[in-house]
């Protein structure tokens, strides 16, 4: 791998329609719906909300130490957690009442509206495709196919890691010094990039190196898919890894934008 400065995958069938609303409905009818739970501060989704257990949560209880969290949401589990509810979100970073509106108001819409980490749970499942996602409405998220709403509601965790200059200030920084060990500091010019990329599609069988390039904060172009994947006996092999890691660098890109780089995905 050689970097130039110093998840898009697959979404499947979209999960909507009466089957969905049917598993829905049918898993609310078994949940309890306690009054609201606890005071304080935090994410106020997780504590004034009934979940789907029925347990009494609330910031006192929950949020004193790592150890406290992990006692009250290990049950629960998804979004339920330290980093989710423990923290107060951004102000402005999602609007969950515009979301619910995307909705017809029926039975479904109204056990979403008393489940809202469930609403959120199902949201941020996958982004949708050609603009279909019953979240979303109409924001398709231009080619990138990632909308708009999707970025901003689903990622508030990674937003404000990505931010932070006191919570986790060595993890990102550790995590590239480690990725770029094999360079042991040697850093690639566009010339060598280039010439690379030649090389490899002269010499390799199957699968080439795939070159993303990352212009203007957020915007990730690839290789072309077609020549670098061969495809297998199946014709099953999509490359997708190469589209989640492209998505992965779209959505930290809109949270936080990256600086212009090249790399190599294989």
């Amino acid at each position: 791998r050689g970097s130039q400065s110093h998840p898009r995958g697959s979404t499947g069938a979209m999960l909507r329609g009466p089957s969905l609303s049917a598993l829905v409905l049918a898993a609310s009818a078994l949940l309890p719906r306690p009054g609201h739970c606890g005071d304080g501060t935090g994410n106020d989704l997780c504590w004034f909300s009934p979940n789907w257990l029925g347990l009494e949560l609330s910031y006192e209880r929950c949020c004193g130490s790592p150890t406290d969290a992990e006692h009250c949401f290990e049950a629960l589990g998804g979004r339920y957690g330290r980093d989710f509810c423990c923290y107060v979100p951004e102000p402005g970073s999602c609007d969950w009442d515009a979301v619910l509106a995307q909705f017809e108001p029926d039975e479904y819409s109204q056990f979403l509206s008393e489940f809202p980490v469930a609403l959120a749970e199902m949201c941020c499942l996958f982004p949708g495709s050609d603009g279909a996602h019953p979240c979303w409405g109409g924001d398709a998220g231009g080619e990138e196919g990632l909308p708009g709403p999707f970025v901003k509601c689903c990622f508030q965790v990674l937003r404000r890691r990505l931010h932070s200059h006191t919570e986790d200030p060595p993890w990102f920084e550790q995590e590239l010094q480690r990725e770029l060990a094999p360079l042991k500091g040697r850093r690639w010019s566009a010339a060598d990039f280039a010439a690379f990329e030649a090389d490899s599609g002269r010499r390799a069988s199957g699968n080439l190196p795939c070159r993303l390039r990352v212009r203007n904060g957020d915007e990730v172009s690839t290789c072309d898919l077609q020549q670098s994947c061969m495809p297998d006996a199946f014709g099953g092999n999509d490359c997708s890894y190469i589209r989640a890691v492209q998505q992965a660098l779209q959505i930290i890109g809109r949270l936080r934008p990256l600086p212009d780089l090249d790399m190599f995905v294989s």
